[in-house]
């Protein structure tokens, strides 16, 4: 195989690796968007079906006193189930977070090792003519890692803040 070659395939593992980074965030995003959004509807469901049944029982309700206790029961109710959902939202975050940290060191250990192996082949070619190219290649491809690394170090801060948010909604709704 040819440096020519060689160059190309490595260059080309390069760009697979990014785009295969690319990929494994947003799908780790989207999972974790989806699990919210679930758990949002569901929660929202119960809510709804526990006001629909807490109309009723207030609306048959004999006497003051009758009233008074459903409506007592009703919030005791109703702040249980917001604290559960504080909890499952902790979880969500917790889980988003984890998954986005897992997806970031994977990738960039794949990211970096493709570099490596590219700066590699760099510097394989025998001829003089090639060395400026080179060393073009190199400092391009070091500043790609460079912007890997602050990609992938603000991939995780935006995970662990959006993370620390939701644990931070879920910690006020569960010791309401």
């Amino acid at each position: 195989m040819s440096n020519a070659e060689q160059l190309s395939n490595a260059t080309k593992a390069v760009f697979d690796a990014h785009l295969a980074s690319a990929t494994a965030l947003t799908q780790a995003l989207f999972e974790s968007s989806k699990t919210l959004l679930e758990l949002n509807v569901t929660t929202f469901k119960q809510s709804l079906t526990a006001a629909t049944e807490a109309s009723g029982q207030l609306l048959a309700a004999k006497d003051p006193q009758e009233w008074l206790a459903l409506t007592t029961n009703h919030a005791q109710q109703a702040l249980e189930r917001a604290r559960s959902y504080g909890r499952d939202a902790k979880e969500v975050g917790e889980g988003a977070r984890s998954k986005f940290s897992s997806v970031a060191e994977n990738e960039l250990a794949t990211s970096k090792q493709k570099v490596g192996e590219l700066v590699d082949v760099v510097k394989q070619v025998p001829t003089a003519a090639a060395a400026p190219v080179g060393e073009f290649f190199k400092s391009a491809l070091e500043k790609t890692q460079e912007g890997i690394d602050q990609f992938s170090k603000g991939t995780q801060r935006a995970a662990s803040d959006a993370a620390d948010s939701v644990n931070s909604g879920a910690h006020t709704l569960a010791t309401a």
